[in-house]
């Protein structure tokens, strides 16, 4: 059975009475029993639980009796009803190995490491080229990126001496499958350390411990260690919920007092390490945000660099939104009363215009209307003469002044033309035909016209 989840500190005899429950049945003895548990992992390097376990049904195999076993999510409701965390599933996995090394240098060669423990495996099944080909050893590397934080800011492993230790974490398999001891013999712990060795690379056999920095405003004296101690561990805690106070040991590394910030302000680094006393591994400790590290500190009477401080912090907690929702309100106060004056400007505007197209309307007539009422006879296009037709461009151009400049003549003249002026353009015209100093050169259709008529 594989649950997807990992603790080493799984209580057995939970487990063992959520399979009774599950395979619970009144009529007959039943006897359970756990026979181990392992930590695998999935392909994606999940931690998951592998747990063997046993039962009987009257002295015999329960499948042999005519029963099934219960059904994943019957598994999973019982053993979260006993309180184990994470379900039952059809995981396929392998097993999980752990080493932590030393090796003298800032990082750590992977494939080298990948190497040694191949060798120690083949060494003990008697290396051949087939073995070669089907061993395979598959080495986690954590990732490069690290998420940044203001008071944490970088971490790694350390040991009790303070030197840096890397986490090996490994499986093997044997033609992609665990390996099946009853034809691979896996080598002792010591013959791995050993291989290991021979490669420049040394196992801490320890508990690492996990390391932080943190900056805080002003000095920090040495009297203060414990209460920065105690403050860091329930940073931590509120950091990880699985994890209270008591099962962490935190140490203060070192202190540097010699430090001011971008505004030549004196700040004080602490470089702290924590390790675990509950049997978990350290790697899986998150590191506290600011606010859960600033809330910690506030009991010390200290606060991170670039933040304010607590006691000033406190009268001004009201301050911040009180600040907001006014500059929110003036904004909307003086958008309002811009609307209101463009809004007022474009409503004079066209006010303005429409009164001046009425005024204009009024003052000025159409000119196309005043010279359509002009009653113009047209002159005898057959009978010209030079009088006539000087008489007939001038009243023409008589009438156009009058046209362009209406406040020189009243509307009624130019509504009524007088007769007399009628007249003496058709005496004009008659004068005109009589006239033989006036050359008229007719046009085929008026020549036509005249000998027909």
């Amino acid at each position: 059975m594989f649950i997807t989840s990992y603790s080493a500190r799984l209580d057995r005899t939970k487990v063992t009475n959520a399979l009774r429950m599950a395979w619970q049945d009144k009529n007959h003895s039943m006897k359970v029993g756990i026979v181990d548990v392992q930590q695998y992992t999935d392909a994606i390097w999940n931690l998951i639980t592998k747990i063997d376990y046993f039962i009987h049904i009257n002295g015999t195999n329960p499948e042999e009796s005519g029963y099934t076993q219960p059904k994943d999510a019957e598994l999973t409701k019982h053993l979260q009803t006993a309180g184990i965390r994470g379900n039952v599933c059809s995981c396929k996995g392998l097993r999980h190995h752990k080493l932590y090394l030393n090796s003298g240098k800032k990082t750590l060669n992977h494939t080298a490491v990948q190497g040694a423990i191949k060798s120690a495996w083949l060494d003990k099944n008697n290396e051949t080229k087939e073995l070669i080909k089907i061993i395979e050893v598959n080495i986690k590397q954590a990732g490069k990126a690290r998420r940044k934080r203001a008071a944490v800011r970088g971490s790694e492993l350390v040991d009790s001496n303070g030197d840096t230790v890397f986490p090996i974490d490994y499986t093997v398999a044997v033609d992609g499958q665990e390996a099946n001891h009853l034809y691979i013999t896996e080598p002792t712990d010591d013959e791995i350390k050993q291989r290991l060795q021979n490669a420049g690379f040394k196992d801490c056999e320890c508990e690492p411990s996990k390391t932080g920095t943190v900056k805080l405003k002003g000095q920090t004296r040495d009297d203060e260690k414990e209460n920065l101690k105690q403050a860091i561990a329930e940073a931590v805690a509120a950091a990880n919920p699985d994890i209270k106070p008591e099962d962490l040991d935190v140490k203060i590394l070192d202190i540097k007092n010699n430090i001011k910030d971008d505004k030549g302000n004196p700040i004080s680094s602490v470089h702290y390490a924590v390790s675990r006393k509950d049997g978990e591994t350290v790697e899986a400790i998150r590191h506290p945000s600011d606010d859960q590290m600033m809330a910690a500190l506030k009991q010390t009477g200290r606060s991170l660099a670039g933040t304010p401080d607590p006691a000033k912090d406190e009268g001004a907690d009201w301050q911040a939104p009180v600040g907001i929702v006014c500059a929110v309100l003036a904004g909307i106060f003086v958008m309002g009363i811009m609307a209101y004056i463009v809004k007022s400007r474009r409503h004079r505007k066209r006010k303005h215009f429409k009164q001046q197209q009425r005024d204009e309307e009024t003052i000025t007539p159409s000119p196309r209307k005043e010279f359509d009422s002009l009653q113009i006879p047209s002159p005898n296009p057959y009978q010209p003469s030079r009088d006539g037709h000087e008489d007939l461009q001038n009243s023409s151009q008589h009438d156009y002044e009058r046209l362009r400049h209406p406040s020189e003549h009243s509307h009624e003249s130019l509504q009524h033309p007088s007769y007399e002026g009628v007249n003496n353009l058709h005496q004009s015209e008659s004068e005109a035909f009589s006239n033989p100093t006036y050359e008229h050169n007719p046009s085929p259709q008026e020549f036509e016209l005249s000998v027909r008529m």
